[in-house]
């Protein structure tokens, strides 16, 4: 009797690069553009030969929208 496997949690290929990773990639250009969007972001990766799924791509674009309100909130609310 084989002992009994655990479930798989990934599903498709292992991704190309870390989180962090893409963060370091595509957050100087997202800087010159303003504002992060789906399609900028995507783009940016394509660009650098990597590939991302949509559920890495918007934790990605989570991660950006933090540090874009962190940046923003200061320039709305001066003291």
């Amino acid at each position: 009797m084989q002992p009994k496997t655990q479930p798989r949690n990934r599903i498709g290929r292992p991704p190309e690069a870390e989180l962090d990773e893409l963060l370091d990639l595509v957050r100087p250009i997202v800087a010159e553009h303003g504002r992060p969007t789906r399609d900028l972001v995507r783009g940016i990766i394509r660009d650098a030969d990597l590939g991302i799924s949509a559920l890495r791509l918007t934790k990605l674009m989570n991660a950006l929208r933090e540090d874009h309100t962190a940046v923003e909130a200061p320039r709305l609310h001066p003291e």
